[in-house]
């Protein structure tokens, strides 16, 4: 078997790490659907476009941007420089954005909760809950997801059955 790598391989992955702490620092800033990025060059650009899905789901923004401005001042963004990398952030949080933050916290609240009931990783269970419309409408919105990431074969809106494993919880 033979097997050829790319030659430019090395070049992109020390191009990925230079570009590591700016994208981190920019991370703890994102609460928006977008990011700002001056890269020092064309082939550090191009890296970044390859490895947009990566960064995308790394800094949970919906959008790469590229400016070649040295400073950033745009109105309702946040902007970090280290060197000769900028990165801003929007600071907007849209009620789209809210509700998927929403949905995280179910699905994170939701796996605690099977931890805490003594689930095995790989059970199947039932979700009961009860909410608010904005809970209601995230449920429905973002079923799919919550059912996926914490293995419910069912999401109910309702009480559950007696016995089940209950925590309470306030979301909005």
């Amino acid at each position: 078997m033979m097997v050829r790598l790319n030659r430019l391989l090395p070049i992109r992955l020390a191009t990925a790490r230079s570009l590591a702490p700016i994208l981190m620092a920019a991370k703890e800033t994102v609460i928006s659907g977008r990011v700002v990025v001056k890269a020092r060059s064309r082939a550090e650009r191009d890296s970044l476009l390859r490895l947009a899905p990566q960064v995308l789901d790394e800094l949970n923004v919906k959008q790469l941007v590229f400016t070649d401005a040295d400073e950033f001042a745009w109105p309702g963004y946040v902007s970090v420089v280290e060197g000769d990398y900028l990165a801003a952030v929007a600071t907007e949080l849209t009620p789209e954005l809210a509700d998927e933050g929403l949905a995280r916290e179910l699905v994170h609240r939701l796996q605690m909760m099977r931890k805490q009931a003594g689930f095995d990783i790989a059970d199947y269970i039932q979700t009961y809950y009860q909410g608010g419309s904005i809970t209601q409408r995230v449920m429905e919105k973002f079923g799919p997801y919550i059912r996926q990431e914490t293995l419910s074969t069912a999401l109910t809106a309702g009480p559950p059955p007696e016995g089940a494993y209950v925590e309470t919880h306030r979301t909005v």
